[in-house]
């Protein structure tokens, strides 16, 4: 009896699903940077990331904040657009 195994592709989806979230990560990660470098306190300010679509959720304590926020996070490489949920106290 023999028995053949074949590999077909040099990617699984739970790869691709791994790089995905991967890149995510970093995306959130460099808004983050982001806002704080517009001297906000990214701590109340929820970040998330999913195909380039970047959702800002969480408290500020005035509008401005929220529209640097939503600024600040649409100039970071790799984002292609902003949700802006950020809600003023």
């Amino acid at each position: 009896m023999t028995f053949v195994f074949a590999s077909f592709g040099c990617g699984s989806p739970l790869g691709h699903d791994a790089e995905v979230s991967d890149r995510n990560e970093y995306i959130a990660g460099k808004v983050k940077v982001a806002l704080m470098q517009e001297g906000l306190d990214a701590a109340p300010i929820n970040i998330t990331v999913r195909n380039g679509v970047v959702t800002l959720g969480g408290f500020v304590e005035k509008d401005p904040q929220r529209q640097a926020a939503e600024k600040a996070a649409s100039n970071v490489p790799g984002v292609d657009s902003v949700m802006n949920n950020i809600q003023v106290k």
